[in-house]
C-alpha cells in the first residue's frame, strides 16, 4: 500500500499514532467499524462508516491513514453527534492497543435518569428505596406532565434552548438534588422523562392517590 504523506502539523487533533503494516491497520479499523456500525465506503487507505448509538445518536466518520516520519490515523467527523464521535475515537484508540471491542451501552452519552423498580409482595410494597418520589406531589406531577408534553413537541421542532430545557428538568425533585447535571437537549431524554413520570404516577397510585 502506498500511504499518502502528510505532515502531522496539518493533521486533525483526533489523529492516532499507529505502528505496523498499513494494510493490517486499515483491516483493524474495518473490524472495529463493522462491530459498532456500518461501512459506507472502503478504500485502500480510508474507511468511511456510520454509527448509531443505543442512546439514539448517529455520526458519520472517515478514517484515513497517513505517514509523516511515522504512521498515523486521522479520524474525521463528517456529520453527526460530537459526543458520539468522541466515544468512537476513544474506543478505536483502545481497540488498536488491546484488540478489545468495547460495548456501547445506553447511558454512555445521554445520562440514564433514575428508574424506580417497584416490587409488591402480597399487596405490601417491598423495602426497596422507592421513597424518591415522596417530595414530588401528585398535583405537581400532573402539571409537569402537561408542560412536558408541550416541551417535548417543541424539542422536536428545535424551539427549546438548553437553559429552558435544564430549568424544566430541575422541576423533578430527584433531578435537582442527587442528579443535577447538564443533560443533552434531545428527544431521547424527553422519552426517559416520560418513563420517569409513569413510575412517579405508579408510586402515588400504590398509595391510593389518583
Amino acid at each position: 500500500m502506498n500511504v499518502k504523506q502528510l505532515s502531522k502539523k496539518y493533521a486533525l487533533p483526533t489523529h492516532i499514532d499507529v505502528v505496523g503494516d498499513p494494510s493490517t491497520i486499515i483491516a483493524k479499523v474495518v473490524i472495529f467499524c463493522e462491530e459498532h456500525g456500518e461501512i459506507v465506503k472502503l478504500g485502500d487507505d480510508a474507511v468511511k462508516a456510520s454509527f448509531v448509538h443505543p442512546d439514539g445518536q448517529t455520526v458519520l466518520v472517515k478514517t484515513n491513514i497517513f505517514c509523516d516520519d511515522t504512521l498515523y490515523l486521522e479520524c474525521q467527523r463528517i456529520r453527526g453527534e460530537v459526543l458520539l464521535f468522541a466515544l468512537i475515537w476513544k474506543s478505536l484508540n483502545n481497540f488498536l492497543v488491546d484488540g478489545k471491542v468495547s460495548e456501547f451501552k445506553r447511558g454512555d452519552i445521554v445520562p440514564v435518569l433514575p428508574m424506580l423498580r417497584l416490587a409488591v409482595d402480597d399487596g405490601v410494597i417491598s423495602d426497596l428505596d422507592i421513597d424518591i418520589f415522596s417530595h414530588w406531589a401528585f398535583g405537581k406531577i400532573k402539571d409537569f406532565f402537561i408542560d412536558h408534553a408541550e416541551l417535548s413537541h417543541n424539542v422536536t421542532l428545535g424551539k427549546v434552548t438548553q437553559q429552558n430545557f435544564q430549568r424544566h428538568l430541575e422541576q423533578i425533585p430527584i433531578f435537582s438534588t442527587e442528579y443535577k447535571l447538564a443533560v443533552e437537549l434531545s428527544t431521547r431524554v424527553c422519552e426517559r422523562v416520560d418513563e420517569l413520570m409513569t413510575e412517579a404516577v405508579a408510586y402515588w397510585a400504590l398509595r391510593g392517590v389518583e
